[in-house]
């Protein structure tokens, strides 16, 4: 009875509690089994050579596990053995530190280094990358056709031409609106094509990390998006049009156009002026060409002692006559201040600026009165100095002083400055290429 037992322990037949290394005799020699681990209890009651065994049963179901050797010492788990890659090994780990009662594992299993055997591992993934393959082609193909249906019809979308010039009132805002539809087509074809492949948890993570980048490139490119986001905003409001004579804080002249980046003034001078559209945005706009009717101011002195009532009324007198200047609202004369040595008068008349020029009414206006008053014999003084010089001899003579003889001319409107800025300003092709974001069709501020 004593032999049969010893041979069924030799032969490794997995019975818990019988693998002990204990002498055995046969006649009178000792046989010890050696290869069979020292009886142990584990803490919930499970002996070494039970783990061991079933350690042995779980590898040997697993693919690329099956050459793995272990031994259990007082729940201290070696293994031994040959893998074929990292992750078998990891596994085989990881399946030992799952047994409760394991205390420790040592770790000594080496990679597979014969050629034959990678290259066969080699050539069975291959085969299950082509199967997975295979099996999700259909899907794949599927989710492809979703996709570029969705761009196919997005780009019919974005071609209605005519709807679109309803809803965005000028080519910048036109071709905005065109992009953005394209976009969330492609988004939601895509978005369809990841629920077909079972992927719509992929979704969350590309937002998450959509958000991070586009927050890192919004601080990146603030100004960028901040001319962006304000020629967007001109190009809805419109607060002036192609031509206007404006004022933007410091900067003065006639509006060229707006681009995508920026307003782009000709100064009276004739100077190309560029300001970026976050600062025309931010900035006090004054339009001198919104109300076609504008009204300009001059002073002129008066010696303090004629009656006021004369120069006044041929102030008046000589601006109603004049070409370019209203009736309605009719000019002004009025007694602005009292100087030392003269009275300051304040004259004021309206010009129509789309039949006569505002900088050549005024300048006619200028020259109309001072003539006016010369024919007159109205004084304009200037400051009176008392200045005294003691002269040593009494005989000096002196020759009075003649007034010139002041001769009408004829008048008339002259040319304007700005006359010169119109015609180069139609003679501008664009030189920097940009488009023009504003239209005579669309709503002014």
């Amino acid at each position: 009875m004593r032999v049969i037992l010893i041979l069924v322990l030799a032969s490794g037949w997995p019975l818990a509690g019988l693998a002990q290394s204990e002498p055995t005799a046969i006649g009178e020699e000792a046989v010890v089994i050696s290869d069979a681990p020292s009886e142990s209890f584990l803490e919930d009651g499970v002996s070494s050579a039970e783990l061991q065994l079933q350690l042995q049963s779980l590898y040997a179901e697993i693919e690329g596990l099956d050459e793995v050797n272990m031994t259990v010492t007082n729940g201290v788990v070696t293994l031994s053995g040959i893998v074929p890659d990292e992750k078998r090994r990891d596994t085989a780990v990881i399946i030992a530190n799952r047994f409760s009662g394991v205390a420790a594992v040592d770790n000594n299993i080496e990679l597979d280094r014969r050629l034959a055997n990678r290259l066969r591992a080699g050539v069975a993934r291959v085969k299950d990358g082509a199967f997975e393959l295979a099996v999700i082609l259909p899907s794949l193909i599927v989710a492809l056709l979703a996709v570029v249906l969705f761009w196919w019809f997005g780009h019919m979308i974005s071609r209605r031409d005519k709807v679109i010039r309803r809803i965005a009132p000028n080519a910048f805002l036109q071709a905005l609106l065109q992009q953005v539809l394209k976009t969330l087509f492609i988004v939601g074809g895509v978005t369809s094509a990841l629920f077909i492949m079972n992927a719509g948890g992929l979704l969350g993570s590309i937002a998450g990390a959509l958000g991070i980048v586009g927050l890192a490139i919004g601080f990146a490119t603030r100004d960028t998006v901040e001319n962006f986001i304000a020629s967007i905003l001109l190009s809805l409001r419109q607060p002036f049009r192609a031509k206007d004579h404006v004022q933007i804080g410091e900067y003065e002249g006639k509006v060229m156009r707006l681009s995508s980046r920026a307003t782009i003034l000709m100064s009276l001078d004739g100077n190309h002026i560029r300001i970026p559209n976050s600062v025309v945005f931010k900035s006090t706009i004054v339009n001198f060409s919104r109300n076609p009717r504008r009204r300009f101011s001059f002073d002129v002195g008066v010696d303090t002692e004629i009656p006021l009532n004369e120069p006044v009324d041929l102030a008046l007198s000589t601006m109603r006559e004049l070409e370019g200047v209203l009736d309605d609202p009719e000019p002004l004369c009025m007694i602005k201040a009292l100087g030392d040595s003269s009275v300051i008068l304040t004259i004021l008349a309206w010009v129509d600026q789309r039949e006569a020029s505002f900088g050549g009414v005024r300048s006619l206006a200028l020259r109309s009165v001072k003539e006016a008053f010369d024919q007159a014999g109205v004084v304009m003084p200037e400051p009176i100095y008392n200045v005294n010089i003691r002269i040593p001899s009494a005989n000096l003579q002196t020759s009075p002083v003649k007034k010139p003889v002041s001769r009408p001319s004829a008048l008339a409107v002259q040319a304007s400055p700005e006359a010169a800025i119109d015609q180069q300003m139609a003679n501008d092709v664009g030189i920097d290429g940009e488009e023009n974001l504003l239209s005579e069709n669309a709503t002014a501020e």
